[in-house]
């Protein structure tokens, strides 16, 4: 899966539940090539990544299913995955 680059992304991400739309955060604080999420959403959610100073990553999505799901890098990256 291969997504956009958006050099100059606008980004507001509502992490309350009073939305009533599910999300979750994934935090990767050690950079690594393969980033293994266990996000219990009950759906194969949209992913979007972003490294520590707010650049958007490119990887493939893996293994997604409607609890977990996988992201692989070309490279070891650490960022935030923002699942919707």
């Amino acid at each position: 899966c291969i997504t956009r680059i958006n050099l100059n992304p606008t980004i507001t991400i509502d992490n309350s539940s009073s939305g009533g739309t599910a999300n979750y955060t994934h935090v990767q604080s050690v950079a690594a090539v393969t980033w293994s999420i266990t996000h219990n959403l009950g759906f194969i959610p949209n992913v979007f990544v972003l490294d520590g100073n707010g650049v958007e990553l490119i990887g493939t999505i893996d293994s997604a299913n409607a609890t977990t799901l996988v992201i692989s890098f070309s490279q070891a990256v650490s960022g935030t995955a923002y699942l919707t």
